[in-house]
C-alpha cells in the first residue's frame, strides 16, 4: 500500500511521473464548482461529481487498491441528488457527453467514457475511474487559490 502511494496509485497528488492518462478533479472549498483540468462544471455536473468524488475519497482513505473502489448505482445516487435513478444515469450520460466534448474540442484529448467516471466492472454502479481520476485541493490546481 505505502509502494502504491509513493507511486502515485491511490495518492491524493499524483506522483510527478504521472502524465497523459491522468486527469485531474478539484472541488472548490466554499461553492458548487468542479474543476477537471482546465473545465468548471457548476450545477447538475458538481452534484454528480460531489456524490461520486465522496465515495472515491472514501476508498481512497481505506487504502483500497484501484480494481476494488466501490461503485454507486444509480438509485442511490438518484437518492442522494434527491431525483430519480433514471435521471440520475441520464445525468452521468450527458455529463460523459459534456466532458469528452470539452477535452476533444478544446484540448485536442480524446476521452472514453469510462475515462472519468466508469461503470464499475460487475455492473453495480458507477464510480471515479480511481486509476485515471486524481482528487486534488482547489489550490493544487494550476492558476487556482482557495
Amino acid at each position: 500500500k505505502i509502494e502504491r502511494a509513493m507511486a502515485g496509485d491511490g495518492a491524493l497528488v499524483p506522483a510527478a511521473n504521472i502524465v497523459g492518462t491522468t486527469v485531474r478533479i478539484a472541488f472548490h472549498p466554499s461553492s458548487a464548482e468542479v474543476l477537471i483540468e482546465t473545465f468548471m462544471y457548476t450545477g447538475a455536473h458538481h452534484g454528480l461529481l460531489r456524490v461520486l468524488g465522496d465515495q472515491y475519497l472514501k476508498d481512497l482513505n481505506e487504502l483500497l487498491a484501484p480494481e476494488r473502489f466501490n461503485g454507486i448505482i444509480g438509485d442511490d445516487i438518484g437518492e442522494e441528488l434527491r431525483i430519480s435513478g433514471k435521471a440520475a444515469r441520464t445525468r452521468i450520460v450527458k455529463f460523459r457527453k459534456r466532458v469528452k466534448e470539452d477535452f476533444r474540442d478544446a484540448l485536442g484529448r480524446a476521452l472514453g467514457d469510462n475515462d472519468i467516471v466508469e461503470n464499475v466492472p460487475d455492473r453495480n454502479g458507477y464510480r471515479l475511474n480511481p486509476r485515471i481520476v486524481r482528487l486534488l485541493r482547489w489550490d493544487q490546481m494550476p492558476d487556482r487559490e482557495a
